[in-house]
């Protein structure tokens, strides 16, 4: 059952008309380490160790539109380089490193009921090429089942329900991770969620705010509850993101937060806005001229 409070996560404030109005909502997890980051699309999925130095691997950065209809240009770009992206974009240009770092899709987005969408494709598209789903494929159909736009491209054959990238970055929050006990957090306040295996091999949680240290002792421990999960979740997005995307997000990654081995914690954040652009930033351009808002959320997830 969502909470009263998650209801908030689908009011839509808009100061324009809705039918001039495209909105682009996107979540993605940082897996932090200190000794290598996981290049995995989801939890569960086969992974490959990275050095960090520091780097850190953006999982599951997922892409939705909703609003007006429209056709036009999506390009995502990250300091750092993609390692991911699905559906193969249009183009894919290299950054000052030589690696893979901006992708561009062509496409089009509509609200018609998927088997028209099947249909129009089929009359006026070849068959598209096949497009394996990789490593993160297990959790493809839950972002299906997201009530956001379909999505086909107009450059290339391909249909889908959202847009997929990950990506490694250097350097996102300017933390030393030698002789830094506190690390990533020296000199950061944000929220956060705690989770922890109880003495009777049970998940537990705990909320708290984090001033720049770990957390220590005397957090207040309770069973886990799916409910808190996703309140927090609201509380940590901006109004309007969308209480399904939220749900998503839960469903991808609540086995993940809710199995930490025995003795450790797992802490969850939502990375401050500030810090965005140093993992990606994304840029809708529409053939119709529409107005574009963005809705990011992206949390931090370190085992300590």
């Amino acid at each position: 059952m969502i909470p009263l409070f998650f209801a908030l996560a689908d009011t839509i404030v808009a100061p324009v008309d809705p039918a001039d109005l495209v909105v682009v909502t996107e979540w993605g997890i940082v897996e932090i380490d200190r000794s290598a980051c996981l290049a995995v699309g989801a939890p569960e999925g086969p992974s490959l160790p990275l050095p960090v130095d520091p780097s850190y691997c953006v999982e599951a950065p997922v892409v939705w539109f909703q609003g007006a209809d429209f056709s036009g240009t999506f390009t995502v770009e990250t300091p750092g380089r993609l390692t991911v992206t699905y559906p193969f974009p249009d183009a894919v240009e290299e950054g000052d490193t030589g690696m893979p770092s901006t992708a561009v899709w062509r496409l089009a987005a509509s609200s018609l009921p998927i088997m028209e969408q099947i249909e129009r494709m089929v009359e006026e598209s070849p068959a598209p090429a096949e497009q394996s789903m990789g490593h993160f494929g297990w959790a493809a159909d839950i972002w299906r089942e997201v009530r956001t736009h379909f999505l086909h491209g107009t450059g290339s054959v391909w249909m889908e329900r959202f847009l997929y990238y990950e990506c490694l970055v250097d350097d996102l929050f300017d933390a030393p991770v030698e002789d830094d006990a506190d690390w990533p957090f020296g000199g950061m306040e944000v929220p956060a969620m705690v989770f922890r295996t109880g003495t009777d091999g049970a998940p537990e949680a705990a909320a708290c705010r984090i001033t720049g240290t770990l957390p220590g002792e005397g957090l207040d421990f309770a069973a886990y509850d799916r409910g808190l999960l996703l309140s927090t979740l609201c509380a940590w997005s901006i109004p309007g993101f969308g209480s399904d995307r939220l749900e998503a997000l839960a469903d991808t990654w609540e086995t993940r937060f809710t199995t930490v081995p025995e003795g450790a914690m797992l802490i969850v954040f939502p990375i401050p806005g500030e810090y965005h652009d140093r993992i990606s930033t994304i840029s809708l351009r529409t053939d119709q001229e529409l107005q574009v808002a963005y809705k990011r959320l992206f949390l931090g997830m370190v085992t300590v």
